[in-house]
């Protein structure tokens, strides 16, 4: 479902959030998409994006949907300064993505991308949730020649994150029965997450207002949702031992 062509309005966006709310066979929202101005999550759109995850924000809805959702939002490419998360990614039940760049780009491996936005939000949450691959991404684009072009941005690193949660839902589709699904799916997005490059402090995983918590695993998070229980594994590159 496409929202608005580039540019669009606050309401025009919360009246998407709201209609797929609605849709009994949507189950991920994915929303590369938001404001430039920092947020405390407390905005239409945040709240819009809360009540469509979680049952227990609807009392306070104007349009109660059929059933939780899993809201994925871009962070924003407002970085590097502390709190330029804006709305919608500052929503407390978004999952929010930002963007790092991959060995080829730098040469002390994966490193979060300059222009990803950074926490807390104006509220003093810890965001992004995760980090995804958001810099130089081919990607499918109709108007150009080639059918095809490279984009930048934590947009891109978004449906990443968003195409890996349908697998864990596959995977284990239990994760949907609960008031708040995406609260399951944070957790395994975060137990499952790999320490690479840059964003790695060789100790346990602990989301912080720059990564989130760290970069993202698909095989890993799926593997996880299904209940299996995988130990890191590492490789040996210059006298340091990196995660898998």
């Amino acid at each position: 479902m496409r929202l608005v062509a580039g540019v669009g309005s606050g309401s025009q966006i919360i009246e998407g959030i709201q209609y797929c709310a609605n849709q009994t066979d949507v189950q991920i929202i994915s929303m590369s998409l938001g404001t430039t101005s920092a947020s405390d999550g407390q905005d239409a759109m945040s709240l819009a994006v809360n009540c469509a995850s979680d049952s227990n924000y609807r009392a306070s809805c104007n349009v109660t949907p059929i059933n939780s959702k899993i809201v994925v939002v871009a962070a924003g490419n407002s970085g590097s300064a502390p709190s330029t998360i804006g709305a919608p990614g500052a929503a407390e039940k978004a999952i929010t993505v930002g963007a790092a760049a991959n060995w080829s780009e730098d040469g002390k491996g994966v490193y979060l991308a300059a222009f990803s936005s950074r926490g807390p939000t104006l509220e003093g949450r810890i965001k992004p949730d995760i980090t995804a691959p958001g810099v130089r991404i081919l990607s499918a684009k109709a108007s150009d020649p080639t059918g095809y072009i490279s984009y930048s941005g934590t947009s891109m690193a978004t449906p990443f994150t968003a195409g890996s949660i349908a697998p864990m839902l596959e995977q284990n589709p239990l994760l949907m029965n609960n008031a708040a699904p995406v609260d399951a799916v944070r957790d395994l997005l975060i137990s499952s997450a790999q320490e690479r490059g840059e964003l790695s402090n060789n100790g346990p995983i602990m989301p912080d207002n720059e990564y989130g918590a760290e970069l993202l695993d698909v095989n890993r998070a799926v593997a996880q949702a299904g209940g299996a229980i995988l130990l890191p594994l590492y490789f040996h590159k210059f006298g340091k031992n990196h995660r898998l």
